[in-house]
């Protein structure tokens, strides 16, 4: 029955690649979307020693337990760095006192040689008496900046003491626990970067030691009538910085659930078939959405119809995190 089954699968594949373009709404309250691009397998952020304008040494880590908001830039900038501080100066300010005091601002110089400590305090008192300027030595400042991903070049000197700085201009957001969690691009606007950092503070699941897995937008549908299957949708976010796998599932209304992808015959055919290795792969501090064509769980041997609006249980099994019970709702599209 089993062969049987896959060949009409196979034949119907292109009929449910073309339906997959709906994107169906999430049960509930919606979750948070983000305005500024997400790290969807956020590195942990690299650790530093540099100077602050205090003249105090400062670590990164000094600063967990809070949001930390990274900026490379330079005093000097005519008008990107300072467009860029007064955006983020006006988030913190949207955001109110007692949030934004949840949150450190770190501007690193990439123009060592001219920003000072006294230089740097003066010119970012005027954004925010809270933000820290840090500096070092351009051997400090060059291994901060590559260990983040920070493009900077100086132009040659056109007068004495005259010249540019080419540099990347984000706004990286580093979480409570030193993840790096999304970056800012240069236009993105106060508001955007308020309501991202508010979601970031109420989050109600930080980062943890191992995998934190939440199911949501779970559906499913029946295939034609010439095979008595069925399918499963739902988005699996993984909050926790280690990865997890979803490994199999269950539900009553299923002889048997298996995970299924679907994928592209040389001659450009869409098929289906069980997933390579036996195990969907949820990586940490992001997610993996199962989705007509792409990867799915496939209701064998359905034990009842499949109407529109009714629900029923359904159990993922997890490799670290174990059995997650979900309620699918059946809908059409």
């Amino acid at each position: 029955m089993f062969a049987s089954v896959m060949t009409q699968l196979t034949c119907i594949g292109i009929v449910l690649m073309l339906l997959s373009g709906s994107s169906p709404g999430f049960a509930g309250e919606q979750p948070h979307v983000f305005h500024g691009i997400v790290s969807q397998s956020p590195p942990r952020a690299a650790d530093f020693t540099l100077t602050a304008h205090t003249g105090k040494p400062v670590h990164l880590s000094d600063f967990r337990g809070k949001l930390v908001l990274l900026y490379f830039g330079y005093t000097f900038c005519p008008g990107i760095c300072p467009t860029t501080l007064a955006e983020v100066a006006q988030a913190l300010q949207t955001l109110g006192p007692q949030e934004a005091e949840k949150i450190q601002v770190l501007m690193i110089s990439v123009d060592p040689e001219r920003d000072t400590p006294d230089r740097l305090a003066e010119y970012l008192t005027h954004f925010n008496p809270t933000f820290l300027g840090l500096t070092g030595t351009p051997d400090e400042i060059a291994t901060t900046a590559a260990s983040y991903g920070i493009y900077y070049r100086k132009y040659e000197e056109t007068t004495t003491n005259s010249y540019m700085v080419d540099h990347t201009s984000m706004v990286i957001v580093v979480d409570e626990k030193g993840i790096v969690r999304l970056l800012f691009p240069f236009g993105t606007p106060a508001q955007a970067m308020a309501d991202d950092l508010a979601a970031l503070l109420h989050d109600p699941v930080s980062a943890s030691d191992g995998p934190q897995i939440q199911v949501e937008n779970t559906w499913g549908r029946s295939l034609p009538k010439v095979v008595t299957a069925g399918e499963f949708y739902m988005v699996i976010r993984n909050r926790g910085n280690q990865p997890d796998k979803l490994v199999g599932g269950r539900s009553p209304a299923c002889g048997m659930a298996e995970l299924f992808e679907g994928y592209q015959t040389p001659l450009g055919a869409m098929g289906m078939r069980p997933v390579s290795g036996g195990f969907i792969e949820v990586p940490p501090m992001g997610l993996v959405e199962l989705k007509a064509g792409g990867l799915h769980i496939m209701c064998m041997d359905r034990k009842q119809d499949f109407v529109s609006g009714i629900h029923f249980p359904l159990t993922l099994a997890f490799e670290k995190s174990g059995e997650i019970t979900v309620q699918v709702s059946i809908r059409q599209k």
